[in-house]
C-alpha cells in the first residue's frame, strides 16, 4: 500500500510543479473487455475468463508528448480457480473449485507519454504506467464441492462456518478494496485510441484464514488484460 501512495505523491508533484499550463482537457470515454486470472499457492488449476470495462477519462496534456491521465471505469474480472486433491476434511481443505464474477469501480491515476500532435502524421502511439485503486461492487460465485456439486453464491461473510450444501466451510473473505500497478500501450487516431493493458494486484484475493482454506484464491493475486476503444467526446 506504501508503494502506490508513494506514486501518487510524485504523480501530484508532477502536476504542481510542471511549467505548462494544462489549458486543454481531453475527456473521453471508454469501452473494453477484460481477461483475468490470478496466482497462489493454493491453485492446482486456474482459467482466465473474460469480462467487459465502461467508463469516462480525463487527460491533461502537461506538453504535447506527456499528459496525467485519470479515469473512473466500471470494471467486471471474471475468474476460475482449483485447488489441488488432498484428504483433508473439507472445513479444512475448503471448496474444490471456485469461479467467481466480481465487479468493480476502478480509479487509475496515470502517466502518458504520445507522441506529439502533426497533421502530416496523425497516427500518435503512446504509452501509460500509474497505480490503480479498486473498490468491490459486486460479487457472484459458483463453488464446487468435493462431490463435484455446484452451488451458486456470493462474497457475503457471516461468523462462523458456512454450509451451502452437502460439506461444511469457512466463509472466504474476498477483498473489497484492490489497489495495484498497470502498464498500457496504444495509438490514438484523431478521435479514437485503441489501448491494451496489463493490471497486477498487490493484494491478495481472498485473505487466508490461518491454517484453514477457505478457497483456491486464498493469497492470490489477481492479473488483468484489458483491451479497450476510447473516444475523444470534447475538448473542455
Amino acid at each position: 500500500m506504501s508503494r502506490v501512495v508513494a506514486i501518487l505523491l510524485v504523480l501530484s508533484g508532477i502536476a504542481a510543479v510542471s511549467p505548462l499550463a494544462a489549458q486543454r482537457r481531453e475527456l473521453t470515454v471508454l469501452f473494453g473487455g477484460t481477461l483475468t486470472g490470478a496466482s497462489g499457492d493454493n491453485l492446482a488449476t486456474t482459467r482466465a475468463r473474460g469480462g467487459f470495462a465502461a467508463g469516462v477519462s480525463l487527460r491533461l496534456p502537461r506538453s504535447s508528448q506527456f499528459s496525467l491521465e485519470t479515469q473512473a471505469l466500471f470494471v467486471q474480472r471474471r475468474l476460475f480457480g482449483q485447488r489441488p486433491a488432498t484428504t483433508a476434511p473439507p472445513l479444512a481443505a475448503g471448496p474444490l473449485a471456485d469461479a467467481a464474477s466480481l465487479s468493480y469501480l476502478e480509479v487509475p491515476i496515470m502517466l502518458r507519454f504520445q507522441r506529439g500532435y502533426s497533421m502530416v502524421r496523425p497516427v500518435r502511439p503512446y504509452l501509460t504506467v500509474g497505480p490503480y485503486a479498486g473498490v468491490r461492487l459486486g460479487c457472484s460465485r459458483e463453488i464446487t464441492e468435493s462431490t463435484g456439486n455446484r452451488i451458486k453464491t456470493d462474497c457475503t461473510v457471516a461468523p462462523g462456518t458456512f454450509t451451502p450444501g452437502s460439506e461444511t466451510f469457512l466463509p472466504a473473505v474476498y477483498q473489497e478494496v484492490d489497489v495495484g500497478l498497470l502498464a498500457g500501450l496504444g495509438v490514438e487516431l484523431r478521435t479514437l485510441s485503441f489501448g491494451v493493458r496489463f493490471e497486477r494486484s498487490f493484494r491478495n484475493l481472498v485473505e487466508s484464514a490461518g491454517g484453514v482454506h477457505t478457497s483456491p484464491f486464498d493469497g492470490a493475486r489477481l492479473w488483468t488484460a484489458m483491451f479497450s476503444i476510447e473516444y475523444l467526446v470534447r475538448v473542455i
